[in-house]
């Protein structure tokens, strides 16, 4: 992973399996760490029992509600934080919902349902 010149302006949201096979967690935590280093604002999950593809389901979660508030005109906290959870926080009742929703709307799409047309709340 690369890191460019210009530190990102808007705040991001990164989460990362820390058994991750395809992209080493050290990686992941430099370019943290660089543009953090920098002023960039950053919310950090790293997910303790995920590799690659099982960060992929147990942080998209948390990090779909993250992107659900920035949407909302919810303000993040300025500045960087990391957090590791256990199961990556695809558990919390905020984001069951989310993750629900995803589910369902997968398996419908296999029968010709149209994506993104069953939400829950």
């Amino acid at each position: 992973m690369g890191v460019g010149p210009e530190v990102p302006k808007m705040p991001l949201y990164m989460y990362q399996g820390v058994q991750d096979e395809v992209a080493p967690l050290s990686e992941v935590d430099k370019l943290y760490n660089s543009y953090c280093s920098r002023g960039a604002t950053i919310t950090y999950q790293k997910n303790a029992a995920a590799g690659h593809v099982g960060n992929m389901i147990l942080g998209s979660g948390p990090a779909l509600g993250w992107l659900e508030d920035r949407l909302n005109d919810k303000p993040t906290t300025t500045g960087c934080s990391t957090t590791t959870l256990p199961l990556g926080g695809a558990l919390q009742p905020s984001n069951l919902s989310i993750l629900g929703s995803l589910a369902v709307n997968d398996i419908m799409s296999l029968f010709g349902k149209k994506i993104g047309s069953l939400k829950f709340s």
